[in-house]
């Protein structure tokens, strides 16, 4: 039995926690091409231009360990309102650097608050379903079909 609404919801909550969790990965995806024209606009080294790479995945590593507990203790909303927010300040700080030094913090900082995102949203899909319903039937049907041909024809 289908209730009226529910797989429009689904697909809603779907939609919202895939882009949150998106985040990160475009964070990095989309930074990586640029990487030496970086280099070249703030007149540096490739060292430290990758440098603002290395500390991206530091911020995401301390974020983890921040925002579980964080969530757990004051609930999903107000740490993943802070941490978007903190995403899009470090966003512009980014955009507007001056120096290196100056993107270097901003990456930093820009992947703690991206952080929110990935880990609070994997906790509020924990929190709405049993386990065997955390990945939503949209997504297990892609991964059907996306890995069918290595796996064979098993069920997931």
């Amino acid at each position: 039995m289908t209730i009226p609404g529910q797989a429009h919801s689904l697909w809603r909550l779907t939609l919202i926690l895939g882009a949150l969790s998106a985040f990160t990965p475009l964070a990095v995806d989309m930074y990586l091409p640029g990487l030496p024209a970086l280099e070249r606009a703030l007149a540096t080294d490739a060292g430290k231009v990758q440098q603002t790479l290395s500390l991206f995945f530091l911020g995401l590593a301390i974020g983890q360990l921040f925002y579980g507990p964080l969530s757990d203790r004051f609930g999903r909303r107000l740490p993943l309102l802070a941490g978007n927010l903190l995403f899009v300040a470090a966003s512009v700080a980014c955009a507007l650097a001056p120096d290196i030094d100056s993107l270097i913090a901003a990456r930093f900082l820009q992947a703690f608050g991206s952080c929110a995102g990935l880990v609070i949203s994997r906790a509020m899909v924990r929190d709405l379903f049993e386990p065997r319903r955390a990945c939503p039937i949209p997504w297990r049907q892609w991964h059907r079909r996306q890995h069918r041909p290595a796996a064979g024809h098993c069920r997931w």
